[in-house]
């Protein structure tokens, strides 16, 4: 089953960590952050790879309104401002 953890754990192979190193509240994402990263991710790759990415990015948007509703659009769209490639501050 996928979604039966309160939180994502990410392991970095070989970069030196281990339990000793802190890990802040701040740290940790909720489910709101992971789908908005994929959301993102996924929407530039169909605008990069598909001639009919906007087209078909609106279809997606429209059908997931349609089960999650427009406010759960809303939270994903705002994560399309977010750099996922950085790492804030607080995260250590």
């Amino acid at each position: 089953m996928l979604h039966n953890a309160p939180c994502c754990r990410l392991v970095f192979r070989n970069a030196g960590l281990d339990n000793s190193v802190p890990v802040s509240k701040e740290a940790k994402k909720g489910w709101d952050y992971h789908c908005g990263h994929y959301y993102k991710t996924f929407s530039e790759y169909v605008r990069t790879v598909f001639s009919d990415g906007e087209i078909i990015l609106k279809r997606v948007d429209e059908k997931f309104a349609d089960r999650f509703g427009e406010k759960s659009l809303d939270i994903l769209q705002e994560y399309l401002k977010t750099d996922f490639n950085l790492i804030s501050g607080d995260a250590f």
